[in-house]
């Protein structure tokens, strides 16, 4: 679930409580931190929602790494590290120039990689997501399509152009939704019947 997008510290800090106060009290939905979390959630028949981002606006220098930190022990998971335009990371898939991570977004990837998170690259420029693929000790995911079925700026590029080392896309997944029913065909929703 996305909590933030490209926003300030305040308005950041604000999405997440008021987002966890929501999940702390629902009997339906259950906060995720862990795999481990969302089969549990699986058994208790609830809604297993994992934290993300789809920008980092809220970190715009090295002294304000201990944001990351923050987050992640409320519960992100996955970090966004542009939402189509430049921020003080990297630029976006909207930016004309494509110049890649800055040097503070690729300290900030060193950070992550000490942490339990995922880089989620969706809406990075090209540049940047190939450059932040290859820093990454983990995999990192995306919801970008391909850019061999249609070009468009954030789209996922392959040889050598795009997010996967040495030209592969083996590094980058996108997480399915997961059934929260025992009895769900994987091959059908996960919604009522």
């Amino acid at each position: 679930m996305t909590f933030a997008l490209e926003e300030n510290w305040d308005k950041t800090l604000h999405n997440f409580e008021r987002h966890l106060s929501k999940i702390n009290k629902s009997p339906l939905l259950m906060l995720c931190k862990t795999a481990n979390d969302v089969l549990v959630a699986q058994e208790k028949g609830k809604l297993g929602i994992v934290i993300g981002t789809q920008g980092a606006s809220m970190i715009e220098d090295s002294d304000q790494f201990w944001r990351l930190e923050a987050m992640t022990r409320m519960g992100l998971r996955f970090l966004g590290l542009a939402y189509t335009t430049a921020n003080a990371l990297g630029d976006g898939c909207g930016e004309k120039r494509d110049a890649g991570l800055t040097y503070l977004g690729e300290e900030l990837i060193a950070l992550a990689n000490t942490l339990p998170l995922m880089l989620d690259l969706s809406h990075c420029g090209h540049r940047t997501r190939a450059e932040a693929t290859v820093l990454a000790r983990a995999p990192v995911c995306t919801h970008s399509n391909s850019d061999a079925a249609r070009q468009r700026p954030q789209h996922n590029r392959r040889n050598g152009q795009g997010h996967g080392r040495q030209g592969r896309d083996d590094r980058c997944v996108w997480p399915a939704a997961i059934a929260v029913r025992p009895d769900a065909d994987p091959g059908r929703s996960a919604g009522p019947r």
